[in-house]
């Protein structure tokens, strides 16, 4: 598991920033629903930052599964020559009223981490260079607090749900991030 920090400033929207082509993609081809979009969008953008030279391979209605109705992969990637999904989302205080606890790090680990060991399993295509083996769980933190509680339930979640995939937990700024989590 890894750990990083974003700030942006007088952005109140994902259009205001400067998007690559991978994430304008992204951000118009429909997907398979849900309200994820700009958080899978930001995800592509901050992942090219973290791992320059790499460019989207496909968007999520365009990986393929085998049997259909398989648990699915926001978008997948290619870097350094090698295909990897990325499953995107968000650990957040969801309510007003409401506190992040322990718990909720945990439940939203374990059902994102299974949901990746699906859909990795599942992946398939006639073409090789289609199919990734390994993914990246990207999830974006409210504040620094939900973020120490991920790592800490990190640890707490079997190992073969953890499998071999990569976590990448993105602070985000408490101030001006609302767009990202209230789609």
């Amino acid at each position: 598991m890894t750990r990083n920090n974003v700030k942006w400033y007088n952005n109140d929207s994902v259009e205001s920033f400067q998007l690559s082509r991978g994430a304008l993609k992204i951000l118009h081809v429909p997907n398979a629903g849900g309200s994820s979009v700009r958080s899978e969008v930001m995800s592509y953008e901050i992942i090219r930052g973290l791992m320059p030279g790499t460019e989207l391979h496909k968007t999520e209605m365009e990986i393929e599964y085998f049997p259909r109705g398989s648990k699915k992969t926001d978008y997948s990637i290619m870097a350094s020559g090698q295909c990897l999904g990325v499953s995107v989302t968000r650990a957040m205080n969801y309510f007003v009223n409401q506190t992040f606890q322990s718990e909720d790090a945990r439940a939203i680990l374990y059902k994102k981490l299974n949901g990746v060991v699906w859909s990795t399993r599942n992946n398939y295509s006639t073409n090789k260079m289609d199919v990734f083996r390994r993914q990246i769980l990207h999830v974006f933190a409210q504040n620094e607090e939900i973020a120490g509680m991920l790592q800490e339930e990190y640890y707490n979640i079997p190992l073969d749900i953890r499998s071999d995939t990569i976590v990448i937990v993105t602070v985000t700024p408490e101030k001006g991030s609302k767009w990202l989590y209230y789609e």
